[in-house]
């Protein structure tokens, strides 16, 4: 009897850590956010030299790359959460820990799809050879043609 409790009280306290990792993980991606938010208004406010570039651009690769782990951390929990109702059958857990594995190599294998810049225009910029970043907003905006109409 004595270790039906225990299980039990350990099962618990696994379900509690659990339900902890959703206020951590949602603080570690403010403070990721608010990192890369102060890093890309100091490239916004200052003039940085190439060596400078390169270390505040390493950092940002850093920063992104805690973003993505956080992220699929919070979709594995997302899935988790959604289902608890599953825990209360050994056969439904089975499906909900397949669920999750699932989307864990679905994580694993994702890879971001650019919103505005193809895949030239950035391999542009890397050259040197890129310079219309109106264009981008103005397309983005749906206004093709516009030299200057109050967007600068």
């Amino acid at each position: 009897m004595e270790e039906l409790i225990n299980n039990i009280q350990e099962a618990f306290a696994l379900l509690d850590k659990v339900e902890k990792l959703n206020d951590i993980i949602h603080d570690q991606q403010s403070n990721v956010d608010s990192r890369l938010s102060d890093l890309y208004h100091y490239i916004e406010n200052n003039n940085l030299n190439a060596a400078e570039c390169c270390r505040i651009i390493k950092e940002i690769k850093k920063v992104r790359e805690e973003r993505r782990d956080i992220n699929n951390a919070w979709e594995i929990l997302r899935i988790f959460n959604a289902n608890t109702g599953k825990l209360q059958n050994s056969g439904n857990r089975s499906i909900l820990f397949a669920e999750i594995k699932r989307e864990q190599k679905r994580l694993n294998n994702s890879t971001y799809k650019n919103r505005v810049y193809k895949e030239e225009e950035i391999k542009d910029i890397l050259k040197g050879t890129y310079n219309d970043v109106k264009q981008v907003t103005y397309q983005a905006l749906g206004d093709d043609n516009n030299d200057s109409k109050g967007i600068s």
